[in-house]
């Protein structure tokens, strides 16, 4: 078994075009923040995100606004 006291982050920094938040980061996320997003889906014990059904190019300004609200709102940032 992995043991977490050796992680430096406890979450994500960020969100990416594709994610998987595992139990534990659910927890320290906060499930009621995660079911707030759209594109979100329930895969055993953690949630499979996509954050918008295009790629992500981080040279498009609407894609990096809408990653910023996403990580204001799962308080990422």
């Amino acid at each position: 078994m992995f043991d977490y006291k050796y992680w430096l982050v406890d979450k994500p920094l960020t969100v990416h075009w594709m994610n998987y938040f595992d139990e534990r980061t659910a927890q320290i996320i906060g499930e009621t923040k995660i079911s707030m997003l759209d594109n979100i889906e329930r895969l055993g014990n953690g949630y499979f995100y996509k954050l918008q059904n295009e790629p992500f190019d981080a040279e498009n300004h609407e894609h990096l606004l809408h990653q910023q609200e996403v990580n204001k709102l799962l308080r990422l940032t």
